[in-house]
């Protein structure tokens, strides 16, 4: 999707989805009991927008209900043009059908599809527009308690800003199955989910062979490159051509259309993965041999760095900036991103000592 289309959606969300959500709240009285009947097979539509790294992050909820519920559900997707090939490949085996929303046969879809789906997951965590949508397909819906969207949910599920965000889409797995087993779901506890435990789910598509230990043939592998200028460093560019004269075997990605098993296949060919805050870096969560190092700045590294990760930041008290996907103009001439190149260069030579 290009920069134009993500502004023109964003401002259809603010101006027409805040309509959209006040006109389904009137409409919408959610009972504090909801009467379930059981059924021998539910439909499940989750929705999720964003980027690459958005639908990598939503693997280990996908695989956990997949799980927990085996062949009592048949789960559709509904993304983005630039999401949906991702998701294919991280879990495309359990998704039985994929969608894009922006596109003109997403009407089609829509007219189609009312209340279609038992069960509709709403991952987004601030858009207004997708928890619209969510009440039109699904019966009941389940989504983030965080802005004015909540009240036409049949359940809210908090929102943790501190928690690695898989984590947070975890709790709205655990909440349609709650839902589906009709067991009290009051979210207490799910703020002690672990890492650990999520992590756990980040399996690949069996499309992809994970296990195959290769050779490690790169000594750094680098990721330079992101949509948002503001998350950038130029200096990592001055580090890669110093480490590549000193002799280093580095690899540079992000800079030419890759395909996604090429990714995971040099990261596992690498000893040390060093990124700043974009898609690729969340491929990182299915490679166990390989150290990380993540430099993060506008963004917030609780939310977004792989909870392996060695997180390069500066420590201002401006940092992190953005609260969801929005990242507001900087007046400091994004100093947060200004890390030091022989900070970062020491923390790569100390792992290339700690993995020969």
């Amino acid at each position: 999707m290009s920069k134009f289309s993500q502004n023109f959606l964003k401002f259809i969300d603010r101006n027409i989805g805040k309509f959209l959500v006040k006109l389904c709240r009137r409409i919408k009285k959610v009972p504090k009991e909801i009467p379930q009947r059981p059924k021998e097979r539910y439909s499940i539509l989750i929705i999720r927008p964003g980027g690459l790294g958005d639908a990598i992050l939503l693997t280990p909820m996908v695989k956990m209900i997949k799980e927990k519920l085996g062949d009592k559900i048949e789960i559709h997707y509904l993304g983005e043009k630039r999401n949906v090939e991702g998701a294919k490949f991280c879990y495309g085996d359990i998704i039985r059908k994929f969608f894009v929303y922006d596109s003109l046969p997403f009407l089609i879809f829509l007219f189609r599809s009312i209340r279609r789906y038992d069960f509709v997951l709403d991952t987004e965590q601030s858009f207004l527009l997708p928890a619209f949508f969510a009440n039109i397909l699904g019966k009941k819906v389940i989504g983030f308690a965080t802005t004015e969207k909540k009240d036409i949910f049949d359940i809210s599920v908090e929102y943790f800003f501190s928690h690695f965000e898989a984590v947070n889409f975890f709790r709205l797995g655990l909440a349609l199955i709650s839902l589906i087993e009709q067991k009290d779901f009051g979210g207490k506890g799910f703020e002690e989910i672990s890492d650990e435990y999520v992590m756990g789910y980040f399996k690949l598509s069996q499309n992809y062979e994970s296990n195959v230990r290769r050779k490690k043939k790169i000594d750094v592998l680098f990721a330079p490159y992101t949509t948002r200028k503001e998350k950038m460093s130029p200096m990592l560019f001055e580090l890669i051509k110093e480490m590549r004269d000193e002799g280093y075997k580095i690899e540079v990605i992000g800079n030419k259309k890759l395909m996604f098993q090429d990714i995971l296949r040099m990261m596992e060919e690498s000893r040390v993965f060093v990124s700043v805050d974009n898609g690729i870096l969340h491929f990182a969560n299915f490679v166990d041999d390989i150290r990380v190092v993540a430099l993060f700045g506008p963004t917030n590294h609780l939310k977004w760095a792989p909870p392996t990760a060695f997180v390069l930041r500066k420590y201002l008290w401006c940092s992190p900036c953005s609260k969801y996907a929005e990242i507001p103009p900087c007046p400091r001439n994004i100093d947060c991103m200004k890390i030091e190149k022989n900070e970062l260069k020491k923390v790569i030579l100390r792992f290339l000592r700690e993995v020969s």
